[in-house]
């Protein structure tokens, strides 16, 4: 017996189909039953078809817009190379306190009015007066390294 299938195109990211705008072959009573009822894919037509490339064509072209903004910030970073920072500090070189995530962003924005979100630091455990290196990934394919010097605080 020859099984029957259909073309539709995805409107939601669908497990074992693929991403929203993709043209998939499944079964007609899997389309008719499951697929279609929780508008998850749509009936293949030329319209569709047309509209679904307009939207690939924007995403890409605002994704390459935010990854030259990156490189941007990434090339700006690049060029400060260290950011100091000062703390209340013990005897021995311990710093009172912590150096947080929040306190970076905005030394970062203080220094060159970049502005960096929380989520893109990895912050190493800072403890200690000294030099850190920190990563910053500005987007997937875009990181940096910036230098983050804790001094002690004058008195």
């Amino acid at each position: 017996m020859k099984h029957k299938n259909t073309k539709l195109i995805l409107n939601k990211t669908a497990k074992n189909l693929g991403q929203p705008g993709e043209i998939v072959h499944v079964a007609k009573g899997y389309a008719r039953n499951y697929l279609l009822p929780k508008k998850i894919a749509e009936p293949l037509t030329k319209g569709r078809v047309k509209y679904m490339n307009e939207i690939k064509a924007r995403r890409i072209a605002i994704n390459k817009a935010r990854i030259d903004e990156a490189r941007l910030i990434k090339k700006q970073l690049d060029s400060i190379g260290k950011f100091s920072i000062r703390r209340k500090v013990s005897g021995n070189d311990n710093i009172f306190g912590s150096v947080t995530d929040k306190d970076i962003t905005n030394l970062i924005y203080n220094t060159s009015g970049l502005r960096i979100e929380k989520s893109q630091l990895q912050l190493p455990v800072i403890k200690n007066t000294g030099m850190y290196s920190l990563e910053v990934e500005l987007m997937e394919d875009v990181k940096t390294k910036i230098n983050l010097q804790i001094l002690p605080e004058a008195i």
